[in-house]
């Protein structure tokens, strides 16, 4: 994964032109609210492939996001995950 900075529109504009895929991790409040606003604003809620959470609760779970039941998994999968290239969307606050 590359570390990038600059504004939404060209992290989404990197997405598309990238053809990369979406995992979220973490869907507590601002997973589950802010960061589905901010992908639907740029028209990427289908390139969500799935969320991870630390919270075993949510695991094996759906959230609705962005017109969609995306799955919740544990960080184990994402090592499973046949994705060229996954962008990460960091939703926890440290």
């Amino acid at each position: 994964m590359r570390r990038k900075t600059g504004t939404f529109a060209g992290m989404a504009k990197d997405i598309i032109s990238e053809d990369n895929r979406i995992v979220i991790f973490g869907t507590g409040v601002i997973g589950s609210t802010v960061t589905p606003e901010v992908l639907q604003t740029y028209d990427l809620g289908d390139r969500i492939e799935y969320c991870i959470d630390n919270d075993r609760s949510r695991w094996n779970t759906t959230i609705s996001m962005c017109g969609r039941e995306i799955g919740i998994n544990i960080i184990h999968n994402l090592y499973r995950c046949f994705i060229s290239q996954i962008i990460s969307i960091y939703t926890t606050i440290v």
